[in-house]
C-alpha cells in the first residue's frame, strides 16, 4: 500500500511542478513585457530590471501555489484516471478518500515549506527589489520601505505611510528645511487628495519652529501646491501590505493601536497571510472529486482550463467581497473566510457522494 501511496504522490508532485514551471516562465514573461514600458526611465536599465524581476520570484513561487496546486492536481490524478491506473488503486483498497487524504498530507509539507520560505526570504527580497526599482527610477528621489515610501521635494522630505491612488496619499508627513539645511517645520496630514493639480492636506496638524519657540496650527483642510511629483508616485507604485511578513504585520497593527491609527487593513493583510496557505490546500482538494467524478476520460488541456477557471473563481470571489465588507463595515473575517468555506465545503460533500 506504501508504494501505491508512493506512486500517487510522486506523479501528483510531478505535475505541479511541471504546473508551477509554466505557471512562474509566463508571469515573468508577462512581467518583463510590463515593464519595456518603463525601461530607460531615470537608471532604470535592463540589468536592473533583470535583477528586480528575479528577486520577485520567490513572491511569485508563494502567490501562485493555489493555480499550480490545482492544475497540478487535476492533471495528476487526472494522467492516473486516464490510463485507468485509478481503477486498479481503488480496487486495491484506497478510495477516493482516502486517495485524497494522501495527496493533501503530501502537499501540506510542500505547503509548510513555500510558508516558511516566503516568511523568512521573500520580505527581505521584495524590499531590496523596491529599492532598486525606486531608487533607479526616481534617481534617488523616491524611496520605497516596508513601513513606507520616502520621497524628496525641493528642501522637503515627505514619508507616506499609504498610496491608496496616484491622487489620494494616507497618513503623510512632511519635513521641511530651508535652503541652508536647517529645519523649518513638520506638518501631518491623515489623507492628502490632489484636486486640480493642488494637494489638498486633510486633517492637517503643522509644528513651526520659531525663534527657539514652536508654534502650531491645526487645520481640516489644508491646501499645499507642492508634495510628491506625480512621477514618483507612478514609478514607486502602490504599497502592498500582504508582501509584509506576519511578524511585521503584526508589529505595524501593535504600533498602530498605540498611535489610535486606522489598522483595518493592515488586519486583513494579516488574516490573508494566514488563510494563504490554507487556500493552496483547498484548491488541491477541490480538485479530487472533478477527477473520480465525471472527469476520467477527460482530455489534459480540458482538465488545465478546468484548472484555470477554479483558481480564477476563487481570486475574484476573494478580491470581491473583502472590499465589500471593509466597506459596509462587516466583519474582516467574513470577506477573508467565505472563498476557502465555499471552495472546502463543495469539495467535502462531492468527496461524500463519491
Amino acid at each position: 500500500m506504501r508504494i501505491l501511496t508512493n506512486y500517487i504522490k510522486r506523479e501528483v508532485l510531478k505535475y505541479i511542478a511541471i504546473s508551477f514551471i509554466v505557471i512562474i516562465s509566463l508571469d515573468l514573461i508577462f512581467y518583463f513585457l510590463n515593464e519595456l514600458k518603463i525601461l530607460g526611465a531615470g537608471n532604470y536599465g535592463a540589468v536592473r530590471m533583470l535583477t528586480c524581476g528575479l528577486l520577485t520570484i520567490p513572491r511569485k513561487i508563494y502567490e501562485l501555489a493555489p493555480w499550480y496546486f490545482v492544475i497540478g492536481t487535476l492533471l495528476g490524478l487526472g494522467n492516473l484516471a486516464r490510463d485507468s491506473e485509478l481503477i486498479v488503486i481503488q480496487a486495491s483498497g484506497l478510495s477516493a478518500q482516502k486517495i485524497t487524504q494522501k495527496v493533501i498530507k503530501a502537499l501540506f509539507i510542500l505547503t509548510l515549506v513555500l510558508f516558511i520560505l516566503n516568511e523568512v526570504l521573500t520580505p527581505h527580497l521584495e524590499s531590496l527589489a523596491d529599492r532598486i526599482k525606486s531608487i533607479a527610477l526616481t534617481k534617488g528621489q523616491g524611496i520605497y520601505t516596508k513601513n513606507g515610501i520616502w520621497a524628496k521635494n525641493k528642501n522637503n522630505f515627505i514619508f507616506v505611510t499609504n498610496i491608496k491612488s496616484k491622487k489620494e496619499l494616507q497618513e503623510v508627513n512632511i519635513f521641511a528645511f530651508d535652503n541652508f539645511g536647517n529645519f523649518c517645520y513638520m506638518a501631518y496630514a491623515d489623507t492628502a487628495l490632489l484636486v486640480n493639480n493642488q494637494w489638498e492636506l486633510i486633517n492637517y496638524k503643522k509644528t513651526q519652529l520659531l525663534n527657539n519657540k514652536t508654534l502650531k496650527v491645526t487645520a481640516a483642510k489644508h491646501k499645499q501646491n507642492f508634495l510628491i511629483e506625480p512621477k514618483i508616485l507612478s514609478t514607486i507604485g502602490i504599497k502592498h501590505l500582504e508582501r509584509n511578513s506576519i511578524y511585521d504585520l503584526i508589529s505595524i497593527i501593535n504600533m498602530r493601536k498605540l498611535s489610535d491609527l486606522s489598522f483595518a487593513e493592515y488586519k486583513v493583510a494579516l488574516i490573508n497571510k494566514v488563510v494563504h496557505p490554507i487556500s493552496m490546500l483547498i484548491m488541491a482538494l477541490v480538485a479530487c472529486p472533478f477527477v473520480f467524478g465525471g472527469m476520467r476520460n477527460t482530455s489534459a488541456a480540458a482538465r488545465m482550463l478546468l484548472g484555470v477557471s477554479l483558481a480564477f473563481i476563487y481570486q475574484t470571489i476573494a478580491a470581491t467581497i473583502t472590499p465589500i465588507a471593509l466597506s459596509y463595515n462587516l466583519p474582516i473575517y467574513l470577506g477573508v473566510f467565505v472563498p476557502p468555506l465555499l471552495f472546502s465545503s463543495y469539495a467535502f460533500i462531492k468527496l461524500r457522494q463519491l
